[in-house]
């Protein structure tokens, strides 16, 4: 069975994983590819920045959950911490080279007193599967609000 990301998965324990389930929300209802540098966290993050584009900015009457099955192949060593910047495709390039992922602390979606670990994900290839599992809408989001912020 494969682990799935959860918000108190450890830095140590993804080192230690070939695989790990993980999940995105995008506005895209048939997303199949993926370029390199994008993000992916738990289940709780992807709803989070789903309710954020559908009920606090407005900009789109649906989104799409996916979960991912991806291999963790080489981890950068060191874990980064998101401080709501953006470090851009330069960043990610240099890095690269050498390394399949980037593990973060995310620090904007999901519960920060908890390990809540995001992935960047700079290898495209190492994604095994990718399936969407839930048309999100603003009425299911914030019928959930209490267990999304919790």
């Amino acid at each position: 069975m494969i682990q799935e990301l959860l918000p108190n998965t450890n830095l140590f324990d993804l080192k230690n994983s070939k695989k790990i389930k993980v999940y995105r929300s995008c506005a895209r209802p048939d997303k199949t590819t993926y370029n390199s540098g994008f993000h992916a966290g738990t289940l709780q993050q992807a709803l989070i920045r789903a309710d954020y584009f559908l009920n606090d900015e407005e900009t789109h009457d649906e989104y799409y959950l996916y979960e991912l099955e991806i291999v963790l192949g080489r981890i950068y060593p060191q874990l980064e911490i998101d401080k709501g910047e953006n470090h851009g495709s330069d960043y990610y390039a240099k890095i690269s080279k050498d390394y399949d992922t980037v593990i973060y602390k995310n620090t904007v979606e999901g519960n920060i007193e908890n390990e809540n670990l995001s992935i960047v994900v700079l290898n495209p290839q190492n994604v095994v599967s990718s399936k969407k599992v839930k048309t999100l809408t603003k009425e299911y989001l914030s019928s959930i609000q209490d267990r999304l912020y919790s």
